[in-house]
Parts: structure tokens; sequence; C-alpha cells
């Protein structure tokens, strides 16, 4: 998925204010949570960001405030660099608890959406393709960015018909789930579509090489326990429509 994206170019967002380094104790450094400030820069003792041409903070005009409820406090955000498919934000926070302030990354980005789509003879209709993080094929549900304005279950039913070249009519939201809540601000979507037809001849990006691979439902729970599927999100949606079909 996150295979299309509507957003500002990297290295387009202004200074809201003068730069200034984003430090970190050597303690923080030295942690190993995803959150810590040290995985900006592996060579700096700064936790500076050296991506493309940019090298400054874009201060944020004003601090969104967290519910007390939370146990933190926010004392200031700024977005260290736009990659157009994501913003990687730096968040300040105070510990409720103990008055400790800490740095956390968090990567801001639009919501995505996954579709499981169902044949009416009962098959999956899944999508194969290479991911660089994974280095690896993944077996995964077609799926993709929400475009500016778009309503999830139009994404849904876009992204089915581009990757797959299937067709649905009423879609069966599965819910919304939070990709990784630690380090993301977006929802992932998911969505049933039963029922679906072929209409034409996949129409894909050209950074994309997908692969339409139909698997019987029955088989389902066989390839999630040999690892065929690593995919979480994947997982989510195929469990969840499975116990929808199923009940």
């Amino acid at each position: 998925m996150a295979r299309r994206y509507s957003g500002v170019p990297p290295g387009s967002w202004p200074c809201a204010a003068a730069p200034a380094p984003c430090s970190s104790s050597s303690s923080s450094r030295r942690r190993r949570a995803p959150t810590s400030c040290s995985i900006a820069s592996r060579r700096s003792s700064a936790c500076s960001v050296r991506f493309a041409s940019s090298s400054h903070c874009d201060r944020s005009p004003t601090v969104n405030e967290l519910p007390e409820a939370t146990g933190f406090r926010r004392v200031d955000q700024a977005i260290l660099h736009d990659f157009g498919i994501f913003q990687l934000e730096r968040q300040r926070l105070e510990n409720l608890r103990n008055g400790h302030v800490h740095p956390f990354l968090v990567l801001r980005t639009a919501d995505w959406v996954n579709v499981v789509p169902v044949t009416a003879s009962g098959d999956l209709v899944l999508v194969r393709q290479y991911r660089a993080g994974l280095e690896a094929l993944s077996l995964e549900v077609p799926g993709g960015i929400i475009d500016p304005g778009e309503a999830p279950a139009d994404a849904a039913r876009r992204e089915l018909l581009e990757e797959t070249g299937y067709q649905s009519g009423a879609l069966e939201s599965l819910g919304v789930v939070s990709p990784n809540p630690a380090i993301q601000n977006n929802r992932c979507h998911l969505f049933l579509a039963r029922d679906v037809r072929l209409e034409r001849a996949p129409a894909l990006d050209a950074s994309e090489n997908i692969e339409v691979v139909h698997v019987p439902l029955a088989r389902l729970h066989g390839l999630l326990d040999s690892g065929d599927i690593v995919h979480a999100l994947a997982w989510c949606a195929l469990l969840r429509a499975a116990a929808r079909i199923s009940g």
C-alpha cells in the first residue's frame, strides 16, 4: 500500500522561526525505543535531521494541547522535514508523573485503506508485490493512501480496481485501526468487498510490479500460520473479514 500520495514536495516547508538544533541528552541517545531522537542521525551527537537539502526545524506556530488524562503535556512540536509521502515531526512532551521532558518522533502521513476482496465462488483476491522495507515479496490485500477529500470507501474501490482490475458493489466496513501508534499519527480503514468481479486489467503506477493471486478462503488460516502472509495490517483485515463472513 501507500503507493500514491498528494503532498507537499520535499524541502518546500518554510521555517517558521530561526533554525534551532533538535538536541537530546546522551542518555536519550542510548535508548532503544523507536521514539528516541537518536534515530535521526547515527553519526552526529546532536539530534539533527540531515535529509535532502534541509536540516532545519519548521517550528509549529501553535502547540496542540494534550488532555490531562494522557499524563503528558506537550512543550513544543516542530516539523523537521517534509518527504511528500510523510512529514517527520518532533514533539517534546513533559511526563506529568515526574516532570521529565523527552523528545518523541512522529511520522505524520495520510490515512490508509485496506480492502479484502472475495469472489462469488469464495476466493480471496490478493496481491503479491516487492516491499523495500522487507526486502522481499509480500502477499497482501489491495490497499493504499486515501487521497485528500476522498471518502475511505471510495478509496477502497479505487485501490481495488487499480491494483487488481476487480470491482465490487457495496463495501462493508471492518473498522479502523492504528498502524503504529507509537510513531505514526494515521489510521487504516478496513473493508470487506463481497462478490467482486473482474472488470479490466490492473492500472499500475510506474513504481509498481504487482501479481494478482487467487486464494480459496478455506486456505487463509494455513497461509497465516505458515508465514506466507506477514503484513500486520493484512493479517488484521483478513482475520476480521473471515470472522464477518463466517458469522
